[in-house]
């Protein structure tokens, strides 16, 4: 596998006819195993990805009681024979005194009964007649309770008959009742909690989930790899088209193998990165190790002849070699061997169009491993990332994403026709709309293949 990729050194596409491999936005993802014209493409588009959501708590919030307390009954007697005031309620108005009863013809006239505390003070009796009277009657004993807070009434004077007798002395004021006492306040509500969205960092967490737009965690059955942010769900396969017993759904993951007759790939839905500027590919893995130039990803199309850029192979199907691609190993051939992910544009030529980074040494087998690609088209920059740390970067210079004919979206397979299936496991593989960090993808790596912020 040394000479991989020298059949495809031949020949280099004109600017004009690598400008054509520009892919427009799909409006909906196809992936129908038809012809492809790779050189009839429209140009380049641009989805809009919605932007992320925020929990937020609501704070309870208690209304306090109102005070108690009603209108106090008017207070002070009515005359003998009258009928008591109402008791006032609690926490009322002390209630009216009342008027002295007006003296009879002949008669004295009574004297006014003193006001009940909280009263007002009551009139003095009109004067009778000349004529002596009799006793004058003794005054209505005072009304019912009236409220606290009442000052004391100032008693009435009898005014003196012609020659009648003394005026019976008022009746005694009924003390008031005692006020009521206000409702207490209710007490504020504490706020609500959105809920941390991880341990490790939040604000990290936080653009994480929000540049997220394709995750495939692999917890269904049967054939389907289902995406549970952006609905772009993929299919298990295999490579002789038959049966997809190399490729099955087992505990969070898919399980892929490769043999000599069939391997099991995971075929996802057409367009998935052309439509990008900047794009984030993480993968979590367990190797289970073999040959070299296995994928763990590679998206893009290929060529039927490596030396003739426009025989294109039929979408679905690889090629001599790749045409355009953008793909990550866990081993090149060697030695020197390296984990490595290469980006190419310009068909049929692999040393003006391709960029590559790569990490020392062949992955480790049977080990759980996290892979991060990321390409930034405004700093002009790919980059690989090795479990949260920067392995490599390189520059990209006038390669887009948008150049990238990725018809063949698969995992675990390559777009070379004579290399290898992988042979392991994918616990989880997502694609995220921007460059991230290295500081996020060492988030991402710590909180795992299968967080509960992306729950």
């Amino acid at each position: 596998m040394a000479s991989h990729w020298l059949a495809s050194r031949a020949s280099v596409l004109t600017a004009a006819a690598a400008g054509l491999l520009l892919q427009a936005c799909p409006q909906t993802l196809d992936d129908e195993f038809s012809p492809v014209d790779g050189l009839t493409a429209g140009s380049g588009g641009q989805v809009t990805v919605g932007a992320g959501g925020t929990e937020l708590g609501l704070g309870g919030r208690t209304t306090g009681g109102s005070p108690g307390g009603g209108t106090g009954g008017i207070s002070g007697g009515a005359p003998v024979g009258g009928t008591a005031g109402a008791t006032g309620g609690i926490g009322g108005q002390a209630g009216a005194a009342g008027d002295p009863a007006t003296g009879g013809s002949g008669n004295g006239s009574a004297i006014g009964g003193a006001s009940g505390i909280g009263g007002a003070a009551g009139d003095a009796a009109a004067s009778g007649s000349g004529a002596t009277g009799g006793a004058g009657a003794s005054g209505g004993l005072g009304g019912g309770d009236g409220g606290t807070g009442g000052g004391a009434g100032s008693s009435g004077t009898g005014a003196d008959g012609g020659t009648g007798a003394t005026g019976a002395t008022g009746g005694t004021g009924a003390r008031g009742g005692t006020g009521g006492t206000g409702g207490t306040s209710g007490m504020s509500g504490s706020g609500g909690t959105g809920g941390v969205l991880c341990t490790t960092s939040p604000a990290d967490c936080a653009a994480l989930r929000d540049a997220l737009i394709h995750r495939y965690s692999f917890n269904g059955t049967g054939t389907d790899a289902v995406d549970s942010i952006g609905g772009a769900d993929g299919t298990l396969a295999t490579t002789n088209g038959t049966s997809t017993t190399n490729a099955t759904l087992s505990n969070g993951a898919v399980e892929l193998t490769s043999g000599y007759t069939s391997s099991g790939y995971v075929d996802l839905p057409n367009g998935l990165i052309s439509c990008l500027d900047d794009a984030t590919l993480e993968v979590w893995t367990i190797w289970n190790g073999g040959d070299a130039w296995q994928r763990i990803f590679d998206f893009g199309d290929a060529l039927t002849n490596c030396n003739l850029p426009n025989q294109v192979a039929q979408e679905g199907r690889p090629g001599e070699c790749s045409r355009t691609t953008l793909m990550l190993t866990p081993s090149t051939d060697g030695p020197p061997y390296s984990v490595s992910s290469s980006f190419v544009t310009v068909a049929g030529s692999h040393t003006s169009g391709d960029v590559d980074v790569s990490h020392s040494g062949r992955a480790p087998a049977d080990t759980e491993q996290h892979y991060a690609v990321v390409v930034d088209d405004a700093a002009q920059t790919l980059a690989l990332y090795i479990n949260g740390a920067l392995a490599d970067s390189a520059s990209l210079t006038d390669q887009h994403l948008s150049e990238i004919n990725d018809i063949n979206v698969w995992l675990g397979r390559s777009q070379y026709a004579d290399d290898p299936g992988f042979d392991g496991a994918v616990l989880e593989f997502r694609i995220y709309n921007a460059a991230l960090t290295e500081r996020q993808l060492e988030t991402s790596f710590t909180e795992g293949p299968d967080p509960e912020f992306l729950d």
